[in-house]
């Protein structure tokens, strides 16, 4: 994916992400409505994967450092997030920098 793209979908994901969180829609649920919205279909697919392995009891930033789309940043500013219940805040963070 060409860097502007793919900092697009990035920032897409984060942005949909946090607002869906921020007004308190389940994980899943955000996660499927992400995976719909995000526009772009290598996105699509990660963010779907995401889904379907934190249903299986995964934490939303190990599959996300599987995926390359993912950049390394976003994936650890998720992983803080989750453990200190915050992924939102953490995400609102991960839009300023992109």
């Amino acid at each position: 994916m060409g860097g502007l793209v793919h900092k697009a979908a990035v920032t897409g994901f984060a942005r949909t992400l946090e607002s869906l969180l921020s007004a308190g829609v389940p994980i899943l649920e955000v996660l499927e409505i992400t995976s719909e919205t995000v526009g772009n279909w290598v996105m699509e697919k990660a963010v779907l994967d995401v889904q379907t392995r934190v249903k299986a009891g995964e934490s939303m930033y190990v599959p996300m450092g599987d995926r390359a789309i993912f950049p390394g940043m976003v994936t650890q500013m998720v992983a803080v997030g989750e453990e200190t219940g915050a992924v939102d805040i953490m995400l609102q963070k991960v839009r300023r920098v992109l």
